[in-house]
């Protein structure tokens, strides 16, 4: 090889390592979600009283989700959902899509706190608190209210 092929060779080797180094290359997703739990009513009488509570969880990262898991604190709480699934693809989206889960719980007294967790996994499949891409918690804790009023007996 001749000083001018090297030259070449070295010439051609130096314009492929520029053009590769100059490849963008997407940032990896982010996997983060917000949860938010609310009870309603937010307050019961002393004897207990019946409390709907939904659990809503968004994708606040660049990365969707296809498997979340929420679990919840109080005994007889099964949580059903989610509803708001707006593209109807299975996927927590970002930007937006908000996937709401909910139970109705009897007999639920004053001072009862509530805590709702969320895994959430970007592949399906199991999504648990020891494999997730992203968990958050929220709680709400119910206050006291006045015993409903009944009307007397008897009065037509």
């Amino acid at each position: 090889m001749n000083a001018r092929t090297r030259l070449g060779a070295l010439l051609g080797a130096a314009s492929l390592v520029f053009a590769i180094a100059s490849v963008a290359f997407a940032a990896p997703p982010t996997y983060t979600i917000s949860v938010d739990k609310q009870a309603n009513p937010t307050s019961v009488p002393p004897s207990g009283g019946t409390v709907t509570f939904t659990v809503s969880v968004q994708a606040t990262g660049s990365g969707h989700f296809l498997a979340v898991a929420v679990s919840d604190s109080l005994a007889g709480c099964t949580v059903t959902g989610p509803t708001g699934d707006t593209g109807s693809d299975g996927k927590l989206e970002p930007g937006g899509e908000t996937w709401v889960y909910s139970c109705t719980v009897n007999n639920v007294t004053p001072g009862t706190t509530n805590v709702a967790t969320v895994n959430a996994c970007h592949s399906a499949g199991v999504c648990n608190n020891a494999s997730h891409d992203a968990q958050g918690t929220d709680s709400v804790t119910l206050t006291e209210g006045a015993e409903p009023s009944v009307a007397p007996s008897g009065l037509r």
